[in-house]
């Protein structure tokens, strides 16, 4: 089973993919609960604030290079 990393082990190109695999995510999730079939909406706050997480984390890495 693999590990899970915490977004400060990780390399830009990392956390890009993943800000676009989170971002797609909510983007899903908006839309499922739309057509009503998506009920969990405190989802929604949990992928937003690991977005926000991910781009701390990435601004974080920019100003250290």
């Amino acid at each position: 089973m693999a590990e899970k990393l915490k977004h400060s082990e990780l390399t830009i190109d990392d956390l890009a993919n993943r800000l676009h695999d989170v971002t797609a995510e909510l983007a899903t999730a908006r839309r499922e609960h739309k057509l009503g079939r998506f009920k969990k909406t405190s989802e929604f706050l949990r992928l937003r604030k690991e977005i926000a997480r991910i781009k701390t984390h990435v601004r974080q890495k920019e100003l250290k290079v």
